[in-house]
């Protein structure tokens, strides 16, 4: 093989081997900057959470798209092409059909109390609880998990297993069961959005329906939502479940036949 060829055949940078050094430093990186914050800030744990949280991810971003810029030409510009408003409904009711199928399946892992009481710590009713979760993970786990990541598997790797690990390691970056088995399936159609409609906003858009959902009934219920299986029923869930798995099959269906024909064109 010559020198051409072996340079014509190299993947693209990321592949799936060079996540697992991206997530380790976000994660140190998260940490440092995070536990500095902290320590300079001990009254105002939600803006230490939000700074921790995304500057991390705002400095690995740039860098990655720097590095992807360099070596293929990727323009940040085009992540955020122009797709068909019709689905906008059907990805609300996928949303709301998820989450029913979500509390379902994650209810049947139980939650050691020290872990229910760390998420419960963390959550804080206030403008920097909402600016990470609502504004900032859509955005910019978007942007890293579809946008950076995905763009390079879809040119390295078949479709199918571009999809399957941008989901994977859009749930390994949740760090927990809890959210990480959720996050895949979601992350598997946010992943499927981006590669149809060619662009990041749809997924953004079922990022921000998901979380802002999640956190109004949060913010709204309270502790009711870690009790709602007791309290419900068995089978009331089981119905919760299939209402859900309904919802989720025919939104999907209605923005697949939608979109039905569109190709990926500007990776």
């Amino acid at each position: 093989m010559d020198l051409q060829s072996e340079v014509f055949q190299r993947k693209k940078f990321p592949t799936i081997a060079n996540f697992w050094g991206i997530f380790a430093l976000l994660i140190l990186a998260s940490a440092v900057i995070g536990g500095t914050l902290a320590l300079l800030l001990p009254g105002d744990k939600g803006v230490s959470l939000f700074l921790g949280y995304s500057v991390p991810f705002v400095i690995a971003i740039v860098i990655l798209l720097m590095i992807q810029k360099h070596e293929f030409d990727a323009k940040f510009s085009s992540l955020f092409g122009k797709f068909d408003l019709q689905i906008v409904p059907y990805l609300l009711l996928f949303v709301l059909g998820f989450g029913y199928v979500a509390q379902f399946v994650t209810e049947l892992i139980p939650m050691p109390t020290w872990i229910k009481t760390y998420f419960e710590g963390l959550f804080q009713v206030n403008i920097w609880t909402f600016l990470s979760v609502c504004i900032a993970a859509p955005l910019l786990e978007e942007i890293l998990c579809r946008g950076i990541l995905l763009r390079s598997f879809l040119i390295n790797y078949s479709v199918k297993k571009a999809l399957f690990w941008s989901a994977f390691f859009f749930a390994v970056l949740h760090l927990n069961p809890w959210q990480a088995i959720p996050a895949f399936g979601l992350g598997y159609f946010m992943a499927w959005l981006f590669y149809k409609t060619n662009s990041l906003i749809p997924a953004i858009l079922v990022h921000f329906l998901n979380n802002f959902i999640s956190y109004v009934s949060a913010y709204f219920f309270e502790d009711k939502l870690n009790d709602v299986g007791s309290e419900v029923g068995w089978s009331l869930n089981v119905a919760f479940l299939l209402l859900g798995l309904g919802l989720v099959i025919f939104s999907f269906y209605r923005v697949n036949k939608t979109l039905k024909g569109t190709e990926k064109g500007n990776l």
